[in-house]
């Protein structure tokens, strides 16, 4: 894929969700802060949560959940799936675009759950990277007769077991993964259609 610079943009992200890692981990005032940060510090830091959105127009929460995670290990496979999908990206769509997909599709993912779920108590940056995730679905299946079909192939099977995971745990919002990868698709299948000559539009 095209782009040889230095994805500053991932690293970025990758910064702040490790940051507010750190900050949880402070406010819930225990050594476990870190592995299972309270929910009250959570809330403290903009989780999503369908009733204060709903009655207390805290719109905000739907941005905020994107630099959340509970804990340490929901936060390392995230960053494991950014460090894998965000340079590949940033690199194809520039700084801003990279930046306007991950946030709108984060947004599209949390807006779904608050929809949908109902959502008490939803934390990470899932939807924004299933949205990467649907946007490498999109380019690679325009390319699929070019040598895109292996990467597709892959995505694919990637896509599969998360959704089938997550299916099996109560835990994990689906809505806000499936908005997110549908985002995603429809920002990238429309890049493409765009043609070169209109994307700067």
């Amino acid at each position: 894929l095209p782009g040889s610079e230095r994805p500053v943009v991932t690293y970025a992200l990758l910064g702040l969700n490790t940051v507010m890692l750190f900050v949880a981990a402070l406010l819930t005032g225990s050594g476990f802060g870190l592995l299972d940060p309270s929910a009250r510090a959570l809330c403290r830091l903009g989780a999503l949560n369908a009733a204060a959105i709903a009655e207390s127009g805290q719109w905000w929460r739907l941005l905020t959940v994107m630099v959340l995670h509970g804990g340490l290990l929901h936060w390392a496979f995230n960053s494991w799936a950014l460090w894998a999908f965000g340079p590949t990206l940033e690199g194809l769509l520039g700084r801003l675009r990279f930046v306007a997909l991950y946030v709108g599709t984060g947004l599209v993912g949390a807006g779904a759950s608050f929809a949908f779920n109902q959502t008490a108590l939803g934390v990470g940056a899932s939807g924004a990277i299933f949205g990467l995730l649907g946007a490498l679905v999109a380019y690679f299946f325009r390319r699929r007769q070019a040598g895109g079909s292996v990467p597709l192939q892959n995505l694919l099977l990637v896509l599969v077991l998360n959704l089938f995971i997550a299916s099996r745990s109560t835990n994990i919002d689906n809505l806000a993964h499936v908005g997110g990868f549908l985002a995603g698709l429809v920002a990238m299948g429309l890049w493409d259609a765009a043609g070169p000559r209109n994307r700067g539009v």
